[in-house]
């Protein structure tokens, strides 16, 4: 499947040891550059100081998100591949389990939606962190829904946009021929549906980059046969891993 894929990614430059890691799993994954469109911006010097989660920041890098999954679905939709995979760059890629990815696939060919999201925990809502687009004979409509998105992210007040396009899809997904992605396939935060089909991990509930790289290193240290925290944990293969109690008893922020 990924052979198959464009992945779609944005990011700036203060969110760089972030989006590192995000990168190298995919290079370990033997992804070539050729199949990942990462826009990165280096916003104004101003801006980068309001850091942090519902920040001007933050509400400038969500909306330039869906901007770029737009122009790179419009330049990219007459072309060979079949998938396009919108990815925040706190999300890494699990190489243990690369050959679930071909099971994914038979689920996606045997439904008949154009896109896939991740649930957000067990909430009734999506979350948008990391989905999969279809590139079918549907493919217009999905790019007139997203710039739906994009015009109601700019008429909508913050406080009543307080998860950015997450708030705005998820308020006209009727719109859209959608489902989820089969939890048993994600990591979200530090709770894993499925130890041994677990395809990638959504670093949430972190406030800062810091803590989401502490939370990436543990999430990734579980997957390594030698590493301590996996020993500590190899009888677990789901439920809530919680990797402050451990972390640093192991010195993986070293």
């Amino acid at each position: 499947m990924l052979d198959k894929s464009l992945i779609i990614c944005y990011s700036t430059s203060n969110y760089s040891n972030v989006t590192d890691i995000f990168l190298n799993s995919l290079r370990e994954l033997g992804i070539p550059n050729l199949q990942i469109n990462h826009k990165l911006e280096t916003p104004d010097e101003e801006l980068i100081k309001t850091e942090g989660f519902l920040s001007e920041l933050w509400y400038y890098c969500v909306f330039n998100k869906v901007k770029h999954l737009v122009n790179t679905l419009i330049e990219n939709k007459n072309k060979d591949y079949k998938y396009f995979i919108m990815s925040d760059c706190d999300i890494q890629f699990i190489k243990n389990n690369v050959d679930e990815w071909c099971n994914l696939e038979i689920y996606l060919e045997n439904d008949n939606r154009d896109v896939y999201f991740m649930q957000e925990y067990e909430f009734e809502d999506f979350n948008t962190g990391f989905y999969v687009i279809k590139n079918n004979q549907n493919i217009n409509d999905v790019i007139e829904f997203f710039n739906e998105v994009l015009y109601k992210m700019t008429i909508t007040k913050r406080e009543d946009m307080n998860r950015g396009d997450q708030t705005i899809i998820n308020s006209i997904k009727h719109k859209l021929n959608y489902t989820l992605i089969p939890s048993e396939y994600i990591i979200f935060g530090n709770y894993i549906y499925n130890k041994q089909k677990s395809l990638i991990h959504h670093s949430v509930g972190c406030d800062i980059p810091d803590h989401k790289i502490i939370q990436l290193k543990y999430i990734k240290a579980l997957f390594q046969i030698d590493s301590p925290i996996n020993i500590f944990n190899e009888e677990k293969q789901s439920g809530i891993f919680n990797h402050w109690d451990v972390f640093y008893a192991y010195n993986l922020d070293k």
